[in-house]
């Protein structure tokens, strides 16, 4: 994007932005990241405090669908895929495993993926799957 670029425009880009090119720009990925609402509940079983991001669309209801992030944790990547799920009629919900930690060195990826328990990581999909 160009100096002078607004923060309107950054949206219209990012909204008509196909996926492959959305996740390849890291602005367009973080503006429309940004368009994703967080939402927070406590699991069934354990009661702990987790986090997800929320993308609607337009029109409800819509069918929904459950992101669970990759290695490095819920970062704008996946919220941007969400984003763009909820562009597509889905209620799109990406849901942090992590503790609200993102990695970008593979070491601190793979300790984060490590250090999720069996247990808690399913009290955490089933609580919000509910």
């Amino acid at each position: 994007m160009t100096t002078g670029t607004t923060r309107r425009q950054l949206l219209g880009a990012a909204a008509a932005a196909p996926l492959a090119t959305l996740l390849a720009n890291p602005t367009l990925t973080a503006v429309a990241a940004a368009s994703t609402t967080t939402v927070n509940i406590e699991t069934e079983d354990w009661g702990i405090p987790v986090m997800a991001s929320l993308a609607q669309p337009d029109v409800t209801p819509a069918p929904p669908v459950i992101l669970i992030h990759e290695f490095w944790g819920l970062n704008d990547q996946i919220k941007a895929v969400g984003a763009q799920l909820a562009k597509a009629g889905y209620i799109a919900l990406s849901i942090d495993m992590y503790g609200g930690e993102v990695a970008d060195e593979r070491d601190t990826a793979m300790s984060l993926m490590t250090n999720v328990s069996e247990d808690a990581g399913v009290d955490t999909v089933k609580s919000w799957v509910n």
